[in-house]
């Protein structure tokens, strides 16, 4: 659920406050998975930089 919250753009903080974490840390190291290929990953890496 987190991991589609965020990769559906939905703000990090506002994805806390819906699973009702206290932390991001909590959110982001346990509960969100990046589902992206090693392709897409790049091309986000590269656009990051541009």
């Amino acid at each position: 659920m987190i991991s589609t919250m965020i990769d559906g753009g939905l703000n990090l903080n506002t994805s806390r406050q819906i699973a009702g974490h206290m932390d991001e840390r909590t959110t982001l190291n346990n509960y969100y998975f990046d589902r992206s290929d090693e392709v897409e990953k790049y091309n986000n890496f590269v656009r990051a930089l541009a």
